[in-house]
C-alpha cells in the first residue's frame, strides 16, 4: 500500500500500540525460502508506559522471536537492565517444562551512540565486548548492599535467559537537528553514510541469526500457521487479562487447528463419496458401477490428494497431527465402505438387467 512498515518518531512517546507483525522473505528471490516474521513492539520507558504491560509484551516477543532486537538509546544502564530482566522472569515463569519455547538469541542494538568504547585499560572494545563487560560488572559496594544484590540478580537473570548475547551501535541517522525532528520524511540514501552501513551490517546480522536457529516449542520447528494461531491464543489470553501458558496455548493451537482441518477434509472427501454413491458423475468422468479395481484406485487418489493439503496445512507436533488423520483416514474407511456396498449394488442390478436382455434375446429365437 506504500506505508511504512513500523511507525517511528522522535519523541519521548510510545509509536507503537501492543503488536504489530510484518512478514518478509528477507531478500530472498524464491518463494520457497523461509517467511521472516517481525514483531515490533510497544517498548517500555514511554513517558505513558505502565511497567507491567511493557513486561508483558516484551515477555511475547521474548516467547515467539529467534531473536529478540532490543532497541535502546545511549549507553546501558542499571535502569535497561532492571526492565529487561522483568521480562526474563516473566517469560520463565509463563514455561512450563517439556513445552518450552526456544530461548531467544538476544541483539542490543544501542541507537544515537557517541561514545568511544574502551575499557579500564584504554583497550578498545568490540560493542560485544561492551555488552559482556556490562552483564558481569561487579555492582559498586557500599552501604547499600541489598541493592547491590538486587543488581547482580538482574544481570544473573539476563545471562540465564540469553545464552547468545551480541551488541551492534549505531551513530545518530544525520547531523542536522531538524531532520532529526522530522526523520520519517527524510530519505534513506541521505542519511548519514556511517549510519547506513551500520543499518546494513545490522540487517545482514540479524537475518543471519534468524536462518540460523528457527523458531521451536518443545523441540519442535513451528511454520507460518503455527506462529500466527499461537501469537494469537497469546494475544488473546493477554486481551482478556488471562494467565499466559505457553503449553496451554500451544495444546489449544495444535488440537484446534487439526480438528477443524480434519473437519474441512472430512466434509470436503464426504462429498466426493456420497455423490459417487447417489450415481453422479464425477469431474473424472468416474461413475458407478466401475470395476473394484477403478474404485481402489479412486479411493487412493482421493486418498492423496487430501494427504497432501493435510501436510501443508496441518499444524502441531508429529503425534498430534498423526492422531487426527489416522481419525480422518478411519472416519473416510467407513465412507468408503458404504461406497463399495453401493457399487456391488449397482453392478449386481446391472448384470441382472444385461442378463435379462439376453434371456428375452435368446427368447426371441
Amino acid at each position: 500500500r506504500g506505508l511504512p512498515l513500523f511507525k517511528v518518531g522522535s519523541t519521548t512517546r510510545s509509536c507503537t500500540e501492543g503488536l504489530w507483525l510484518y512478514g518478509s522473505l528477507g531478500g530472498a528471490d524464491d518463494d520457497r525460502s523461509p517467511l521472516l516474521a517481525f514483531l515490533d513492539c510497544e517498548g517500555f520507558g514511554s513517558t505513558d508506559s505502565d511497567r507491567h504491560r511493557d513486561s508483558q509484551l516484551m515477555t511475547l516477543c521474548a516467547l515467539l522471536s529467534s531473536v529478540l532486537v532490543l532497541n535502546t538509546r545511549g549507553a546501558l544502564s542499571e535502569s535497561l537492565f532492571n526492565a529487561l530482566a522483568l521480562a526474563c522472569r516473566f517469560a520463565e515463569h509463563v514455561e512450563e517444562r517439556g513445552q518450552e519455547a526456544s530461548r531467544p538469541a538476544l541483539l542490543w542494538v544501542l541507537r544515537d551512540f557517541m561514545l568511544e568504547l574502551r575499557d579500564d585499560s584504554g583497550r578498545p572494545l568490540s560493542p560485544d565486548e561492551y555488552l559482556e563487560q556490562a552483564l558481569r560488572a561487579a555492582p559498586l559496594g557500599g552501604a547499600d548492599e541489598d541493592r547491590s544484590q538486587s543488581a547482580r540478580e538482574v544481570r544473573e537473570s539476563v545471562m540465564k535467559f540469553f545464552g547468545h548475547r551480541s551488541c551492534a551501535t549505531l551513530v545518530q541517522p544525520a547531523a542536522e537537528e531538524a531532520d532529526l525532528q522530522d526523520l520519517e520524511s527524510v530519505p534513506y540514501n541521505s542519511l548519514r553514510p556511517e549510519f547506513r552501513a551500520g543499518v546494513e551490517a545490522l540487517r545482514a546480522q540479524l537475518i543471519a541469526a534468524c536462518h540460523a536457529s528457527p523458531k521451536t516449542i518443545g523441540g519442535e520447528p513451528i511454520g507460518c500457521r503455527s506462529f500466527a494461531a499461537l501469537l494469537r491464543q497469546l494475544v488473546e489470553a493477554l486481551n482478556a487479562s488471562k494467565s499466559l501458558s505457553v503449553r496451554g496455548a500451544w495444546e489449544a493451537v495444535q488440537h484446534g487447528s487439526c480438528s477443524r482441518l480434519a473437519d474441512d477434509l472430512r466434509a470436503q472427501g464426504s462429498e466426493v463419496l456420497r455423490s459417487l454413491a447417489s450415481g453422479q458423475k464425477l469431474e473424472s468422468g468416474a461413475a458407478l458401477p466401475i470395476s473394484d479395481e477403478a474404485l481402489r484406485d479412486l479411493f487412493r487418489s482421493q486418498r492423496h490428494t487430501l494427504k497432501l493439503q493435510w501436510d501443508e496445512q496441518a499444524v502441531g507436533e508429529e503425534a498430534v497431527r498423526k492422531e487426527y488423520w489416522q481419525e480422518l483416514k478411519e472416519s473416510l474407511a467407513r465412507e468408503e465402505v458404504l461406497v463399495r456396498q453401493q457399487n456391488a449394488r449397482l453392478a449386481d442390478q446391472r448384470l441382472a438387467e444385461t442378463l435379462k436382455r439376453w434371456q428375452e434375446w435368446l427368447g426371441d429365437d
